[in-house]
């Protein structure tokens, strides 16, 4: 569904995604421009430069020849409002998902922007979030899925370092010599 791809990738608030509007897309640039106006309508208040993913870019593009915008600049909304709440269920439901919250996508999309290897104050600058410990706390979220890459990003790391145990006998036979 093009409202989650959108939600999981740039980690927007749901009212920012119902009001984000054509004229804050750069297509070019592959990015979302949350500013202006636009940022008065933020939960904060706060505007940024939000990421266009290639899955997003091609939903954007797509709804943007559906919609007949190609080149036209206006106020139109991206995404049109509907009954988000019950559509959110069923598919919750039809997936078998329990006690999963719109809003957790958000969460969702900045954990895995880290874990993409930005940097926390990369994301948070994306998410518009002021406070690392906030951030940390409710959005840099480490599970099972986490745990597996940051082992496989460290095993990548100490393969491509001189192993613990050659330090050791280097010592050894460095003493011996002399």
């Amino acid at each position: 569904i093009p409202l989650i791809i959108c939600a999981v990738d740039t980690a927007m608030r749901r009212g920012e995604i119902f009001n984000l509007e054509w004229w804050q897309i750069d297509l070019e640039k592959r990015v979302i421009y949350i500013k202006d106006k636009a940022a008065e309508n933020t939960k904060t208040g706060f505007g940024g430069v939000l990421p266009i993913t290639d899955r997003l870019y091609h939903i954007f593009e797509e709804k943007n020849l559906t919609q007949n915008r190609r080149h036209k600049i206006g106020s139109e909304k991206v995404f049109h409002q509907f009954d988000y709440k019950r559509a959110w269920r069923n598919a919750c439901d039809d997936a078998k998902i329990v006690d999963l919250q719109f809003r957790d996508l958000r969460s969702t999309g900045a954990t895995r922007m880290v874990l993409a290897g930005n940097s926390e104050s990369q994301v948070m600058k994306v998410t518009r979030h002021q406070n690392l410990k906030i951030f940390l706390e409710h959005y840099a979220n480490v599970d099972i899925i986490n745990a597996q890459q940051i082992a496989r990003n460290l095993s990548v790391f100490t393969q491509k370092s001189t192993p613990t145990s050659n330090h050791r006998s280097n010592r050894k036979k460095t003493k011996k010599t002399k």
